[in-house]
């Protein structure tokens, strides 16, 4: 595991790998099953709307079927800016289920605490 992670960092020596140092990091606890130790902030910088309307904070909310809501009338903007969506992002803050790089790049480069 460590023998992997410190292979990926090397392959960061031209940048041949997207992922920040502090990601392939990460992938020592993802190997191991962990859950990803970084709060997750799709909530507040993203939003994914399939084809019936479903809201996700992010794709992998698409893809394991987890809506935090539906637009049948209004708009995504009055979604956004809800009461009810803002009630989720606390929920969502507390997801720890992936280290996928659409997210995680951008928590890591946002949470403070975890920087700190």
């Amino acid at each position: 595991m460590d023998k992997a992670v410190s292979c990926l960092l090397e392959q960061r020596k031209p940048i041949q790998i997207e992922n920040s140092p502090a990601h392939l990091r990460l992938f020592r606890s993802s190997f191991s099953g962990k859950p990803c130790p970084v709060r997750c902030g799709a909530a507040f910088n993203s939003i994914a709307v399939d084809c019936y309307g479903f809201v996700f904070p992010c794709v992998p909310w698409i893809n394991w079927g987890k809506p935090v809501g539906v637009i049948k009338e209004g708009s995504l903007r009055e979604f956004w800016r809800s009461a009810e969506y803002q009630r989720k992002r606390a929920d969502i803050l507390s997801c720890k289920d992936c280290y996928l790089n659409c997210q995680t790049e951008l928590n890591l480069l946002f949470d403070v605490k975890y920087l700190i």
